[in-house]
């Protein structure tokens, strides 16, 4: 009797411990499944988010080209401002210096002839027409050395401007 006791509870015990096991074998295959399927989600967000970096570093490596490229045009454009500049002011004096030039020759010509009012007036005359057409030629030279200039100025800043944004686009 004892005997059949024992066995009954072993027969128990061996049983509980099958139904239990089958509990934690089950617990075990759903988390494993779980945990399978969490690894699998994230290496699809891993891959999305490696491909959206590559996407973001080539649009970096854009924008910075764009940067290089309007520096380069900023850089060249300045240099085109200095150069222009360097040429009105060259202009500028040798307009000066034309003027003077053809003033001192007037001064000149009027103390030779004031005895001679007729020929030194008809001389004054054809000196001052000439300094006239000189000056409006040079005149115009010289407004057009100004447009060239205003328009150099204003792509200049253009491209200042350009470049400010592409590197506050940069920047954010």
């Amino acid at each position: 009797e004892e005997l059949a006791k024992l066995d009954a509870d072993h027969r128990e015990c061996t049983l509980q411990a099958q139904t239990e096991k089958e509990v934690l074998l089950g617990k075990i295959c759903e988390l494993t499944e779980s945990r399978a399927q969490e690894l699998e989600n994230s290496e699809l967000e891993k891959a999305k988010l490696l491909e959206e970096h590559g996407v973001l570093k080539a649009a970096l490596e854009d924008s910075q080209n764009q940067i290089t490229n309007l520096q380069a045009a900023l850089d060249s454009s300045q240099e085109a401002l200095e150069t222009q500049s360097k040429a009105h002011t060259h202009l500028t004096a040798t307009l000066e210096a034309e003027q003077s030039t053809l003033r001192e020759e007037l001064a000149r010509i009027e103390a030779t002839y004031r005895d001679s009012t007729q020929q030194a007036q008809a001389e004054k005359e054809a000196l001052q027409t000439k300094i006239n057409e000189l000056t409006s030629s040079q005149r115009e030279q010289l407004e057009r050395s100004e447009d060239k200039e205003a328009k150099f100025q204003e792509e200049h800043g253009i491209l200042r401007v350009a470049l400010e944004e592409k590197k506050r686009l940069k920047l954010n």
